[in-house]
């Protein structure tokens, strides 16, 4: 028998995560805001009917305006960075988080990607 360790009942039934992305912005960072946008609305298109449809039920994504650094979760970014936010609590499957890693790194961008619990 085998002991499952969970945060919540939610990580057992949707396998979701709370998570920041942090890419260093540049010259192409309102084409990474637009391919994130493409990718995550072509994955939802084709995903389990449980998630819904657009991009603004799953994910916030900004360009920052300024420096900022939280230090409980231990993340920062500067201004002109891409800051991807999970849009709740356990709101990114997994699936479409590693199709957003799998995405920056052939676009060859610096990226972290911050797990919030």
């Amino acid at each position: 028998m085998r002991k499952l360790t969970v945060q919540s009942i939610s990580d057992i039934i949707t396998n979701s995560s709370s998570e920041v992305f942090v890419i260093q912005g540049g010259l192409l960072t309102q084409a990474i805001v637009r391919i994130v946008k493409d990718v995550t609305e072509l994955w939802a298109e084709t995903a389990n009917s449980q998630w819904l449809k657009t991009i603004d039920d799953i994910l916030e994504v900004e360009v920052a305006d300024h420096y900022y650094k939280d230090d409980g979760w231990d993340y920062e970014y500067d201004k002109g960075d891409v800051v991807i936010y999970s849009k709740d609590d356990n709101s990114i499957p997994y699936d479409l988080i590693e199709t957003l890693e799998d995405i920056l790194d052939a676009l060859g961008v610096k990226w972290d990607r911050h797990h919030l619990g």
